[in-house]
């Protein structure tokens, strides 16, 4: 498939990273922003998303994604996952790291960030289901 044309100098439209807010929200927001992308997250094929104890942070199991391929870049883990997301589609996600088989994804993002951010996600989904 064609690679989405992105804007380079465009801000990340999710920060997935917890640690790093660039768009502090209240964390009832954050926490509500994790439940609607539980819900969207889960009707993608190969991702399978739960609620941490921290409901401000959505975990992201995509072990199902191992072996898929999209534009010849093969996804074998959260790591290469993570780095097709920012390279390709501007979309920065913080694998767990360690042995685990899922990202991370932090709900204290704007609505508008977040709708765009989980826009490129399923347009990669779509891509990879072809």
């Amino acid at each position: 498939m064609v690679n989405p044309q992105i804007n380079q100098t465009e801000p990340f439209l999710i920060n997935l990273i917890p640690e790093r807010t660039d768009f502090p929200v209240p964390s009832q927001t954050a926490a509500e922003n994790c439940r609607y992308m539980k819900l969207k997250l889960g009707a993608m094929p190969f991702l399978i998303p739960s609620l941490t104890q921290d409901s401000t942070v959505l975990r992201v199991n995509c072990r199902l994604l191992y072996g898929k391929s999209w534009q010849e870049r093969m996804i074998s883990s959260p790591d290469t996952l993570s780095r097709l997301l920012l390279e390709e589609f501007r979309l920065a996600v913080a694998p767990e790291g360690g042995a685990s088989d899922a990202f991370q994804i932090s709900g204290a993002v704007s609505e508008e960030n977040m709708h765009a951010g989980l826009g490129r996600l399923e347009r990669l989904m779509s891509d990879i289901i072809q």
